[in-house]
Formats: structure tokens, sequence, C-alpha cells
């Protein structure tokens, strides 16, 4: 068990994944895995039109700039903060075998693609900005 200074200001304890005798324990869970999966399908499926309607018409015309960098920013931190939090299962994955650390790391996978194509909009918008708004 470890606790973070935010556990510490509300009294509860946060567990690791890690035993007290080092070990590591992953609890397979079949409904979250499919859950998890469905959830990185659907995120890539509601960036794609998106992404290829900006290539096609090479212009990123009516994207609002702030939008997408403040967007782009709590996307990272959400992804950081999540990296963090999840650090025990992620120092365990050694430890695993390649599936069970897969699906222990299915939440960061979720946070990050939802990053990593929420960044590509902010990218393609640089890319494709208006040459006579410059």
């Amino acid at each position: 068990m470890h606790t973070t200074l935010s556990s510490l200001w509300t009294g509860a304890l946060i567990e690791s994944s890690f035993h007290d005798d080092g070990t590591c324990h992953v609890d397979h869970d079949p409904v979250a895995v499919y859950l998890s999966t469905f959830l990185c399908v659907g995120l890539i499926v509601s960036y794609l039109p998106q992404i290829i309607r900006i290539i096609l018409n090479k212009s990123s015309q009516g994207f609002s700039p702030w939008f997408l960098l403040l967007g782009a920013t709590s996307s990272a931190s959400s992804f950081l903060n999540v990296v963090a939090l999840q650090w025990g299962i992620v120092r365990c994955c050694p430890s695993l075998p390649t599936l069970e650390c897969a699906e222990s790391l299915l939440g960061i996978l979720q946070v990050g693609l939802q990053w990593f194509m929420f960044s590509a909009v902010f990218v393609l918008f640089l890319i494709y900005y208006p040459e006579d708004q410059k």
C-alpha cells in the first residue's frame, strides 16, 4: 500500500498493484477488456472523419486555434496524470505475461489514444492553416 499527497488530505489509501511481498497481481475482467477495446475503436472512428476532412480539403478553416491548443494541452495532461496514477501497474509489466500486461494497460491506452487523436487534429490544423490568415 502507498499513499499519495491527495490521499493524505482525504485520509484515503490507494492500493498499489504491488503486494507486500513485492509480487504483482492483475485482476482479469473480460467485460472491462471488451468495454475498453470498444472505447478505443470508438475514439478512432470518431476522430477519423475530421482528420480525413482536413486532409482532403487541405484546409483547417473554421477551427478555433485556442480550442485546439487548450484541448491538446488538456488531453496531454490527462495522459500524464493517468500514467502517473497507474505507474505501479506499468512497473509490474516486466513480470507479467504479454497479454496480461496489455490488459492492465488498456486504461492508459484509452487516454493516450485520445491525446494522440486530438493532437493529430491540432497538427493538421497547423499544417493546413489558411495562408491568407497567417
